[in-house]
């Protein structure tokens, strides 16, 4: 009774997402496609394809594919969210497309969703060419979706974004590097030392606390010394916090 029930409930929810996805109302769009992205979501956590397939065969993807193109950005927008889950040439080549879009948001998704194909060259590329975008929200989910490609090139674009103009990147580029090479890391951010943006330097020094060595634990040291009125107060702080946890992992590990 309760495998019926649950089949049956499912089969309610795809009725409601066919009908408010094929209906000519932006809301009703939006809501399905919300939908839809949970559905898919969850396929993919879970593997089990059986949502992804009932939508397949309910002609969800292609209509999908049509309101990516909706004049209404929000609805542009989630299709983009679907798009990272459907998988393929084609919705790969269609978030290429809108992480383009004149739209921040739209742009921000897409961009976002192309971590979803991290065997993909041309996500990657879309991606680094994301980092130069001029809206911050856009390069956050960029730098972010960098996390999937461990290259060298992508590393080097993730450190750089260290010194971004905007907050919520500098620190999404932190804990983007947790997924990348530490001794590639250590290499490309121990210059940051030495950047001129001063609102870098908690944010590299946030990253070598993770994978720093005792020689940058004493060069920290010596930058956060109580009396280097050389350096700010903020930053010596930053320093000295920062070279206690690289000697607290290295005790850990001895």
């Amino acid at each position: 009774m309760a495998g019926r029930r649950v089949r049956k409930g499912a089969a309610m929810e795809l009725k409601v997402i066919q009908r408010e996805l094929f209906s000519n109302q932006p809301d009703a769009q939006a809501g399905a496609l919300r939908r839809v992205s949970r559905a898919l979501s969850q396929s993919a956590e879970t593997g089990d394809p059986g949502d992804r397939t009932a939508l397949e065969a309910a002609g969800v993807p292609a209509r999908v594919f049509e309101l990516s193109s909706s004049e209404d950005p929000v609805v542009r927008e989630l299709a983009a969210d679907v798009l990272g889950y459907v998988g393929g040439e084609r919705a790969l080549g269609r978030l290429l497309e809108l992480a383009d879009d004149d739209e921040d948001r739209v742009r921000a998704t897409a961009t976002g969703q192309l971590a979803c194909y991290p065997a993909e060259s041309r996500a990657r590329d879309g991606l680094l060419v994301a980092l130069h975008n001029r809206d911050w929200s856009t390069r956050h989910r960029a730098v972010w979706g960098l996390r999937r490609f461990s290259d060298e090139e992508c590393c080097a674009a993730v450190v750089e974004a260290l010194a971004d103009a905007d907050a919520n990147v500098r620190w999404a580029a932190t804990e983007s590097l947790d997924l990348h090479d530490p001794a590639r890391v250590l290499a490309l951010v121990v210059p940051m030392l030495d950047h001129p943006n001063p609102s870098t330097l908690p944010c590299a020094m946030a990253v070598l606390a993770k994978v720093g060595d005792a020689p940058i634990a004493d060069r920290l040291a010596r930058m956060g010394g109580l009396f280097n009125f050389a350096v700010p107060a903020d930053t010596r702080r930053w320093a000295r916090d920062a070279a206690k946890e690289i000697r607290a992992r290295l005790k850990g590990k001895a």
